[in-house]
């Protein structure tokens, strides 16, 4: 009877323990179950809150379930900033505008949906009137402030936002400078796509011309040929390659360009800090420029004789530089005389003669109008 009862009660204690492990297994697996389909939920909310732009706003509401919570499977690029005109914050304005554009970028070649989760990348910003309790407990005292995030799991290390911080003057100086922030900290290659317009538009245009060129030059094959000397048509060459050089070379003054060439870092290590030795410098190209520039000038006015500089200039300023000097001619008439003599007129460094010419043109012509009086007497 005791064995009986022994036997009965090891019986019962192993279908208790084998029902606690089964519930055990249940729950780990609807607990699983549960995480999976929380993850899939966020993601999906993220697509749908994607279709309305590519950079989502937080809130105090749900910034801890799309930044904190866990598991967070994609990587959090977030930017806190105030763009408010209240605040005159202009840096913030650019730096979103410059993240704004990276995440149009990520969104138009990858898509979070699809992609695994060490190649999804999600854009947030918090502007400070709509996350004060947020900015209070980072002891946000300053904007903009980027964080880049990691995905996290519910095993991994809670690590503090401030952690994940990271150096946000790349998204204030330019595009290019933006994406390679969030390649480097995340590893996802974004590439800066180019609108083909404006390619297309000029390769129109000439396509255009050419076509035109071509139909005029069938009915006088030889007139075509001459139509280069045209002096109308070298001025909108030269209009269009001046205006060219002057805008690239306003841009580069005004947004302050990197040098960028074979080896860009090289360049930018070779920039120089003194500035004396940086103006001697700009002077000894601007030379260079001004004595290639005479070289050009010669060479092509001695292979194209037609061309010639009182066709280049209105006529009543060639009328005014090929003019003698007369007794009411202004100083500025006098000082063109005085230059043409010393290159053209005087042979060698003869100073002399050069101070007589200079004294009758110019040092007599400003006593005159200096002191009338006295020469009038």
């Amino acid at each position: 009877m005791k064995f009986l009862w022994l036997v009965v009660s090891l019986l019962v204690l192993c279908s208790w323990h084998l029902s606690s492990a089964a519930k055990k297994k249940k729950s780990k697996s609807g607990e699983s179950a549960s995480t999976s389909s929380s993850t899939a939920n966020k993601i999906d909310l993220l697509a749908n809150a994607l279709k309305s732009g590519p950079l989502l706003s937080l809130s105090d509401r749900n910034f801890t379930k799309f930044i904190t919570d866990r598991p967070r499977e994609y990587y959090s690029v977030l930017v806190l900033t105030a763009t408010d005109p209240k605040y005159g914050c202009s840096v913030c304005s650019k730096g979103r505008a410059n993240l704004e554009e990276v995440a149009r970028l990520y969104h138009s070649q990858y898509n979070i949906s699809e992609v695994p989760v060490d190649q999804r990348v999600v854009f947030f910003k918090a502007e400070v009137d709509d996350a004060r309790n947020i900015f209070g407990e980072l002891r946000i005292e300053t904007v903009p402030r980027t964080y880049i995030l990691p995905p996290a799991d519910t095993k991994s290390k809670k690590i503090p936002i401030q952690e994940h911080e990271v150096e946000g003057r790349g998204f204030m100086e330019s595009l290019q400078a933006a994406v390679d922030s969030v390649n480097q900290a995340t590893g996802v290659k974004i590439q800066i796509l180019q609108d083909p317009f404006l390619f297309l538009f000029g390769i129109s245009i000439f396509a255009v011309l050419l076509a035109l060129f071509v139909s005029a030059a069938v009915y006088d094959i030889f007139g075509s040929l001459l139509w280069y000397q045209t002096p109308k048509l070298w001025v909108i060459i030269s209009v269009i390659c001046f205006g060219v050089g002057v805008s690239g070379g306003i841009f580069c003054i005004i947004r302050s360009a990197p040098p960028f060439g074979f080896n860009r870092q090289v360049l930018q290590s070779t920039k120089l800090r003194i500035p004396v030795v940086r103006e001697i410098l700009v002077l000894v190209f601007m030379t260079v420029f001004v004595v290639l520039g005479a070289e050009i000038w010669s060479a092509y006015v001695s292979k194209t004789p037609w061309y010639s500089l009182k066709e280049t200039v209105p006529p009543p300023m060639w009328s005014y530089l090929t003019a003698g000097v007369k007794k009411n001619s202004d100083i500025f008439k006098r000082l063109i005389r005085v230059s043409e003599i010393w290159m053209f007129e005087i042979k060698g460094l003869d100073f002399e003669s050069f101070g007589k010419k200079f004294q009758l043109l110019v040092v007599d012509y400003l006593k005159r109008v200096a002191f009338p009086s006295s020469t009038s007497k």
